[in-house]
């Protein structure tokens, strides 16, 4: 549904969804790894995420873009989706969202 510019979803994971965007702009976090993120299901601001996540990876990990078809990859993962841009979330990914600008993005 529609969301304000403070809105956004905690860390969740659902079936794999293709998320479309009419307006505004998204940020995207995935976490790829194991285990679960720090910050499952608890909404928190940016920074916080940032730092409970990258504090609790292991060394040498970090964030930044990537594929989960790295082998040994664990991080955090970061897209800014624009207005008119798709993103696929595969199955059982862990993600999260924070509006950047007020639109109408799906999550």
């Amino acid at each position: 549904g529609a969301s304000s510019s403070t809105g956004g979803l905690a860390f969740h994971r659902h079936e794999r969804s293709w998320l479309f965007l009419l307006s505004g702009r998204k940020r995207w976090f995935f976490h790829v790894g194991p285990d679960p993120p720090t910050t499952a299901l608890a909404r928190v601001d940016e920074t916080s995420l940032r730092s409970a996540e990258l504090g609790a990876l292991p060394s040498g990990d970090g964030c930044g873009s990537g594929s989960w078809e790295v082998e040994g990859f664990v991080g955090l993962l970061e897209h800014e989706q624009r207005p008119g841009e798709a993103v696929l979330v595969p199955d059982g990914v862990w993600h999260c969202t924070y509006n950047i600008h007020d639109g109408d993005g799906t999550d």
